[in-house]
């Protein structure tokens, strides 16, 4: 069981533009808290986003890794995976940038599921049906395998992202813009993720 919740605030610049920064708290109990700690620099880099974290515990490395997004220079464009091992009690390793999956465009929503070695995620840049698609790369060593695409029903012409197993890996959960999800403004079919 994890002692720690992670997860991103946001700040608005440039007018309507994002920049987001990873934080961590303790659980002390289901209803108290710690006080919420900002990740360190090397995590949240300065004047660059860090975003959807995603804590995983590695087999092979026999600890705790924390999968992020960011737009950090050294990437290969656009919002790339990273992962950083947590070493200790607010240290971190040196972020490292998932080359063999990443692609000039967007990726993001990493999920990795540590019974199976394989890390799943969203990108825009890989052949796909439209959009975003869900994929899946099996890490082997200290290398991540090719991608490939979870197909339809997961994947459809639309976004889908946030592919996340169940407990018992017997279903799995995906968020979609596509035909069927909830519009704020039905004339222009704006919005949303359900």
């Amino acid at each position: 069981k994890n002692e720690f919740v992670y997860y991103t605030k946001c700040d608005y610049y440039n007018g309507a533009q994002l920049r987001c920064d990873i934080y961590t708290r303790k659980i002390i109990s289901d209803t108290i808290w710690g006080k919420p700690k900002k990740l360190p620099n090397k995590i949240n880099l300065k004047g660059f986003t860090a975003t959807q974290p995603f804590l995983a515990f590695d087999a092979q490395k026999a600890r705790n890794v924390l999968y992020f997004v960011s737009d950090r220079p050294g990437g290969a464009g656009g919002l790339d995976i990273w992962y950083s091992e947590v070493i200790g009690n607010g240290v971190y390793s040196n972020p490292v940038n998932i080359k063999e999956i990443n692609t000039e465009f967007d990726e993001m929503s990493p999920f990795f599921l540590s019974s199976e070695n394989e890390l799943y995620f969203s990108s825009a840049g890989l052949k796909g049906f439209g959009g975003l698609d869900v994929y899946k790369s099996k890490l082997k060593g200290k290398k991540y395998g090719a991608s490939s695409n979870m197909g339809i029903p997961t994947n459809s012409s639309y976004d889908d992202v946030y592919f996340k197993k169940s407990v018992d890996e017997s279903y799995a959960y995906v968020s979609s813009n596509r035909t069927g999800s909830f519009f704020f403004d039905e004339g222009l079919e704006a919005c949303c993720f359900d």
